[in-house]
């Protein structure tokens, strides 16, 4: 019976040590295990886009997404693609659907265009201390300064001329003389090396080409002058425009750039251009 008993005892070992057996030889690391590169760690804020500290480290940059896919800079609300609750500097152009329609040119010529083709082919260290505000607005200036042009081709084709303030669709469009003041639709429509001019209503001074010192007032004053020179008028009353014979619907540079600009509309909100 002992001995029996002591068989017994002899079995349930062996089979003890044989089930602990696996356990122990899991639980030993493998000398062959290892880690390549540094550990990466770092912590965060949800929806916050991360940023390296370190090489091997991040955290939360001030880049926010939120979860529509707007994206905020400063903010946690943004209300757009891209919301910056703070200042945006561009180094020369600011643009819309790929095409500029803000810039300076360069930084140090104290210019500045608002608008597609505004100051286009303004020269760098020439043409300086201009303000071109609207569509193609001194599209052409090439070294003229210090001119002021407002409106959709306001001095377009000019190239050289200086201190100028032209104000209204396509006034000044092909000046290159200096000194003047065009405030109207096609005022000085015509003008080129006429200086020290001032025209005041809808193309007033629309012939005048090198005629100087003159002043017209209202709609086609001065509509016949040329190159004369120091003439002050105000605007052709209707019955003198009648004795004069002067079609009311002729073809004039102004009345075809009024057609071409009505034509370019319409292919435009026509989606034909």
């Amino acid at each position: 019976m002992h001995r029996m008993s002591t068989s017994i005892a002899f079995v349930l070992t062996a089979l003890f040590l044989v089930s602990i057996s696996p356990a122990q030889q899991t639980s030993t690391p493998s000398p062959n295990i290892h880690i390549d590169g540094p550990i990466i760690g770092g912590d965060g804020t949800k929806n916050y886009v991360p940023l390296w500290l370190t090489p091997n480290y991040l955290q939360s940059s001030v880049i926010y997404q939120a979860s529509g896919g707007n994206i905020g800079i400063g903010t946690t609300t943004p209300a757009a693609t891209l919301d910056v609750n703070g200042g945006i500097n561009a180094a020369k152009t600011y643009g819309i659907g790929g095409t500029s329609v803000l810039s300076i040119g360069s930084g140090v010529d104290n210019n500045l265009f608002l608008g597609v083709g505004a100051g286009e082919y303004n020269i760098t260290g020439r043409g300086i201390s201009n303000t071109f505000t609207g569509f193609g607005a001194g599209y052409g200036n090439l070294t003229g300064f210090n001119n002021t042009y407002t409106g959709a081709y306001a001095g377009s084709n000019t190239t050289t001329g200086s201190y100028n303030t032209f104000t209204g669709g396509a006034a000044g469009i092909y000046n290159t003389g200096s000194e003047n003041t065009f405030t109207g639709s096609l005022t000085g429509f015509s003008n080129t090396s006429g200086g020290n001019n001032t025209f005041t209503g809808e193309t007033a001074g629309e012939y005048n080409t090198s005629g100087g010192a003159n002043t017209f007032t209202g709609q086609s004053a001065g509509f016949n002058n040329a190159t004369g020179n120091s003439n002050t008028c105000s605007s052709l009353p209707i019955s003198f425009r009648t004795m004069t014979a002067i079609p009311k619907e002729r073809s004039t540079p102004a009345t075809t750039l009024r057609r071409s600009l009505l034509r370019s509309t319409l292919e435009m909100n026509s989606g034909t251009r």
